[in-house]
C-alpha cells in the first residue's frame, strides 16, 4: 500500500528538498548585496554632510564678507577675527602660535596667487589681510591697474606650510 500511495504522488521528497537550499542561497545572496550598499550608502551620506557643513560655511562667510563691506563705519579690515580656543590650539599644534600674524606673514611673504581666470593677484600687505574665521580669510589685493577684496580659503598642514587659494574676488 505504501507504494501505491508513493506512486500516485510522484515521490515529491527531492522536489522539496531543492527548495529551502535555493531560498538559502538567494538570502545569503541578498544579504552580501545588501552589506556591500550599506557601506556605499554610509560613504556617500558621510560625503554629503561634509559638502553639506562646507557649503555652509562658504555661505557665512560670504554673508559676513557683504554685511561687513556694506557697512562704512566698519570696513571689513577692522573687524576683529574671531577664532575658538580648540581651532587657535589646532593650528597652534601645527606650528602656527599667533595666526593672525602668522598666516598675514605668510600671504604677504609668497604675495601673488593665481586665480582661475588667469590673473595674478598680489597680496603686498599684511595689515590688510583679515581672518574671518576657520580656514577664510579676507585681503585687499592689487592686480595691474585693480584693486579689491579678494575672499581666500587657507589650509594648514603638520608642517606649518599654508596653502592658499582664492574663492571669490570683489574689484573696488
Amino acid at each position: 500500500m505504501d507504494t501505491s500511495d508513493n506512486a500516485k504522488r510522484g515521490n515529491p521528497s527531492k522536489w522539496w528538498l531543492l527548495f529551502p537550499v535555493v531560498l538559502a542561497g538567494l538570502c545569503v545572496v541578498l544579504m552580501i548585496t545588501a552589506l556591500y550598499y550599506r557601506d556605499i550608502y554610509y560613504e556617500l551620506s558621510d560625503n554629503y554632510r561634509s559638502l553639506s557643513f562646507r557649503n555652509h560655511q562658504l555661505e557665512t562667510d560670504v554673508t559676513r564678507l557683504r554685511s561687513a563691506l556694506g557697512d562704512p563705519d566698519n570696513p571689513p579690515l577692522q573687524v576683529k577675527p574671531v577664532l575658538t580656543e580648540l581651532e587657535l590650539m589646532d593650528l597652534s599644534k601645527k606650528g602656527i602660535n599667533n595666526p593672525y600674524d602668522d598666516l598675514a606673514a605668510d600671504l604677504t611673504n609668497n604675495p601673488t596667487l593665481d586665480v582661475p581666470s588667469e590673473r595674478v593677484l598680489i597680496f603686498a600687505d599684511a595689515t590688510q589681510v583679515c581672518l574671518l574665521g576657520p580656514e577664510r580669510a579676507l585681503a585687499f589685493y592689487q592686480e595691474a591697474d585693480n584693486y579689491g577684496y579678494a575672499l581666500l580659503a587657507y589650509e594648514v598642514d603638520d608642517s606649518a606650510r599654508v596653502s592658499w587659494r582664492v574663492l571669490s574676488t570683489l574689484p573696488l
